[in-house]
């Protein structure tokens, strides 16, 4: 485990576990920056702000880190945090980041949640927002059989699912035993429910784009944030921004866990 996976750990320890929410200001710069296309920031004074709501809105808070790995300046992480209202009702809020260190703290992240269970306390952001600008990045697609890297493979997947919009070429990209995790929305668990779930997607959506915006390789593991584009019968263009984990088996996806902000209308 890098450093970098270790500071992000600490954070998580001290302020979720430890109870100790001034450890935030050892563990991030003054500038950071939280990217949340579900969470109304300004309410809540960004990242600081979700944690102390939840802090002091839940009991028997517990935040754990199911998967953490880095590459260069970046680190991936999936979690769940767990606990219980004043009522005794719990909750369970999964997500997935990708987080941008600088000189040793966390300057930048991006997090995609599931907040059904607190929608009532985040006070989840308007379905249009999509900060998730920049520039898509430069990634050579090649099939798995050819590729040089795990996010050359991807790349050449998503390519072939929404510009070449041959969903069936995942059959090629993912292992047959797949199994994939989208809280969000029925997909399936396998890889022919994975295959279907695209068909639906391409046959709503025409000039689909899936721009990949951050990667972070490690391993047999790969996190990718990304931005899918579409047209929908309207005509209006839909932004689908969203991040993903996938565990590889050689040079196929053998597990992946996505999280999407499903709707956004630009």
């Amino acid at each position: 485990m890098g450093p970098n996976s270790r500071l992000y750990l600490s954070l998580i320890d001290e302020v979720f576990h430890r109870k100790n929410p001034g450890a935030v200001t050892a563990h991030i710069t003054a500038g950071y920056q939280a990217h949340d296309p579900y969470v109304d920031e300004l309410a809540l004074r960004r990242r600081r702000g979700l944690s102390e709501l939840i802090l002091r809105e839940l009991r028997e808070v517990r935040y754990d880190v199911c998967d953490v790995f880095e590459e260069g300046d970046r680190l991936a992480a999936r979690f769940v945090v767990t606990g219980r209202r004043s009522n005794g009702m719990r909750i369970v809020v999964p997500g997935i980041s990708i987080n941008r260190v600088e000189s040793g703290r966390l300057h930048e992240g991006w997090i995609v949640a599931n907040y059904t269970d607190v929608a009532d306390l985040v006070k989840p952001a308007p379905l249009p927002a999509d900060t998730w600008n920049g520039e898509p990045l430069p990634i050579t697609a090649a099939p798995p059989g050819e590729a040089r890297s795990r996010l050359e493979a991807y790349r050449w997947i998503t390519q072939q699912m929404y510009e070449a919009r041959q969903p069936e070429a995942m059959l090629e990209g993912i292992h047959p035993e797949y199994v994939g995790f989208d809280p969000f929305r029925e997909r399936g668990t396998g890889q022919q429910g994975a295959v279907e779930f695209q068909q639906k997607v391409i046959s709503l959506y025409r000039d689909l784009r899936y721009h990949i915006l951050e990667a972070v390789e490690a391993g047999d593991r790969l996190a990718v944030r990304y931005r899918v584009e579409g047209t929908d019968a309207t005509g209006r263009t839909v932004v689908v921004p969203g991040i993903s984990i996938n565990h590889f088996e050689g040079a196929r996806i053998r597990r992946g866990w996505v999280f999407n902000h499903y709707g956004a209308i630009s």
